[in-house]
């Protein structure tokens, strides 16, 4: 009975492993960013930049992979065995520019080319090919494992930055969420003070102590109070729907429960980076700038090798009769050569180098340009926190004098030395004060992100 329970609990999804967005009412911001780095698909996304950069630097090492080769030619006509020809090679690039190479060739036949001739045994032989100007110090293969080196690093690069821009995207929704929240309980309470003064000035007319207009005043106010409400209950909607694009688990995107609700804002804590103490050489962008520089210098050097003529030796010992069964190699059976070739006017070559060295020009200038403004950005970010450090105290202490005015003017109205348009208005003050104090904390803790982010740091604070 118990085992026929706990099948149909499981059958039926109520046996589960509680979720980060399920067992708990709020939705703290560290948490929800551990979470998103951990299951957001782009930050596994940037996690496959690794695993390409490890399958190009296999992709260009196998070019350096033994090289096996066969070819079996057999002609047969008119009762005539016109030839017959086998040939097996293997070859075994190398690092340091020589081709390795071994073989077997066994022919015969009555048309036979001469030069194909062999032994009855077969022929083998082993020997080195080798460029001795163009390809004698660098080579296409050389190149690709070269760059595929210096892709790992951009690779690492390219990950950074996809998973800075996650966190500031995925901090933005969770604070315009965060925001909108406490925007509505902020305007929930201006609402349940408008609806207090609308009831006291109702029943004060109805004893003959106020007159109508000031209940049509509060009324009105109410009225306005809840129609923000209601628009800010819009924005709230979005704001989680938007949120909703960056709560994942186990692949699967998470609707976040009407129930859950962020953490009250709290101002990030954080050890700003000053203008004089940072350093821009682990930067990404910096870092992926330089990698594509260092990667069109192996490609220049690849093309200025290019201008060279290509001069390439062959030597091969060849065997003897077999002895015993075994293959034996005299030095006075060899078969070697030579090729030369170049172009006349390398006009191509000498168009491909040039073409490449403006790309590195370029790169460069624009590595300059975007350091001088990420140092600008950086100066910038500090001051602007400095500032909004400033304005969130001194709008803090307003809170504070905006709600005594309103109870003065409270009193005031009590005693019938005030009105109800007077108490309304140091009631928005109030209200707008401390709805001032949401934005400013907002922009501070975007403004510590992006210190954190201009440093290189931001994903190590939720690590």
């Amino acid at each position: 009975m118990h085992k026929l329970i706990l099948f149909i609990l499981l059958t039926f999804g109520i046996i589960f492993c509680p979720s980060l967005f399920s067992k708990e009412d709020t939705l703290s911001f560290e948490n929800y960013i551990i979470n998103v780095l951990k299951y957001h698909p782009k930050a596994n996304i940037a996690e496959l930049n690794l695993k390409l950069s490890e399958a190009q630097w296999k992709s260009a090492n196998g070019q350096f992979d033994p090289f096996l080769k066969a070819e079996y030619d057999d002609k047969y006509f008119d009762q005539k065995q016109y030839f017959q020809v086998l040939r097996s090679s293997i070859e075994l690039p190398s690092y340091l520019g020589l081709t390795f190479n071994a073989g077997y060739d066994n022919t015969r036949g009555i048309f036979l080319n001469p030069e194909n001739n062999t032994p009855n045994d077969g022929l083998g032989y082993i020997g080195v090919e080798a460029n001795l100007l163009q390809g004698l110090l660098i080579d296409e293969r050389r190149t690709a494992v070269n760059q595929a080196e210096i892709f790992e690093d951009f690779a690492n690069n390219r990950r950074q930055i996809e998973i800075n821009d996650l966190i500031i995207d995925a901090s933005i929704a969770y604070y315009q969420w965060q925001s909108t929240h406490e925007y509505q309980l902020i305007i929930q309470e201006s609402v349940d003070l408008a609806r207090q003064y609308f009831e006291n000035n109702l029943q004060s007319y109805l004893f003959g102590d106020k007159p109508a207009v000031d209940t049509l005043e509060s009324f009105l106010a109410l009225q306005d109070q809840l129609i923000m409400l209601q628009s800010n209950n819009v924005e709230l909607v979005k704001a989680r729907n938007n949120l909703n694009n960056f709560t994942w688990e186990n692949d699967e995107n998470i609707t976040l429960n009407d129930g859950i609700n962020p953490n009250r804002i709290e101002l990030l804590s954080s050890s700003i980076i000053s203008e004089d103490t940072i350093t821009y050489v682990g930067n990404p962008l910096l870092e992926e700038k330089r990698n594509k520089i260092n990667l069109l210098l192996a490609e220049n050097d690849l093309k200025s090798d290019k201008l060279k003529p290509k001069l390439k030796v062959k030597y091969n010992a060849l065997t003897s009769e077999l002895n015993n069964n075994i293959p034996t190699f005299n030095i006075n059976n060899y078969k070697w050569g030579l090729s030369f070739s170049m172009p006349l006017l390398f006009r191509s070559e000498r168009g491909e180098l040039e073409m490449n060295e403006l790309k590195i020009k370029e790169t460069e200038l624009d590595l300059i340009n975007y350091e001088t403004s990420l140092k600008n950005k950086q100066k910038s970010n500090i001051e602007t926190l400095e500032i909004l450090n400033d304005q969130l105290q001194i709008v803090k202490e307003n809170v504070n004098r905006y709600k005594q005015l309103l109870e003065f003017e409270k009193e005031k109205f009590d005693i019938g030395e005030s009105s109800v348009f007077l108490v309304n208005k140091r009631q928005e003050k109030y209200i707008f004060s401390k709805l001032k104090v949401i934005d400013l904390s907002i922009k501070y803790n975007i403004e510590v992100l992006y210190n954190l982010l201009l440093s290189d740091q931001i994903e190590n604070y939720f690590r």
